[in-house]
């Protein structure tokens, strides 16, 4: 006789190897061990757990947030626990990942802020910062400073022969950020940028050997004012004349 209803109990699958249940509705919890430890629970109206071996492992709250490890879920996808990831609030931190004793925040510097991130290690006191991307997008780090700072890295460097011309050009041995090096003259060199910077507020550092003779910086504004695509400078022997080096170098700081 078939059954048109089966309110307790179990499917055993002795009787029926593969059940198919058409658009059931459920009212309550649902076990799937015969112990009733494992299985779906429905704690509150709209909210689903699932347990294994009577523990909550997850859970969907009403509004769709799904909780691994917790059952108040702060995002849309949180995980609390001690592996690789985990979630939970430090002050206004909020550490959204962990691997072996290194701590991932979203935070600025202690505020709400969380469009940027902060990487701790041992431990969630701020004295462990180790590295930290800003929400403007400077890059700070711990390196002899005893906190993290802001490092104003060089976007710009190379290493040329100055007493080279082809076509207008000096030849470049190795360089980053630099397109070309012009020859403007005697001692007299423009390094040309292979990106636009924001403003014409860098720092150009420039050194320079020329044979047996120490050579020396001259005073480049006279020469062009900086721009933000390229970097004039000159290049004199240390008795004051205009001189061609076969060892320049240049870093550019911003």
């Amino acid at each position: 006789m078939p059954i048109q209803k089966i309110t307790t109990g179990v499917v055993d699958a002795s009787v029926f190897s593969s059940p198919t249940i058409s658009s059931p509705t459920i009212s309550g919890n649902l076990s799937l061990d015969s112990t009733g430890t494992t299985g779906v629970r429905v704690p509150s109206a709209n909210t689903m757990t699932f347990h294994t071996a009577g523990t909550e492992d997850m859970r969907i709250t009403s509004n769709g947030w799904v909780g691994v490890g917790t059952t108040t879920p702060a995002n849309t996808f949180t995980v609390k626990g001690t592996g690789i990831v985990a979630e939970r609030d430090v002050d206004t931190d909020r550490l959204i990942t962990t691997y072996n004793d290194i701590n991932v925040f979203a935070n600025a510097s202690g505020g709400t802020n969380h469009n940027a991130f902060t990487i701790r290690h041992s431990n969630n006191s701020v004295s462990n910062n180790r590295l930290r991307v800003t929400a403007t997008g400077l890059f700070q780090f711990d390196s002899g400073y005893g906190d993290i700072a802001t490092a104003y890295g060089c976007r710009a460097w190379v290493n040329f022969d100055g007493t080279t011309n082809v076509g207008g050009f000096c030849t470049i041995r190795a360089s980053g950020g630099v397109t070309s090096i012009t020859d403007n003259g005697t001692g007299d060199y423009t390094i040309n940028f292979s990106f636009t910077f924001p403003d014409a507020n860098y720092a150009v550092v420039v050194g320079a050997g020329i044979g047996s003779d120490s050579a020396r910086i001259v005073n480049s504004v006279a020469r062009a004012v900086p721009t933000t695509t390229a970097a004039r400078f000159k290049i004199q022997s240390a008795g004051g004349s205009d001189a061609d080096a076969a060892y320049t170098y240049a870093a550019v700081f911003r």
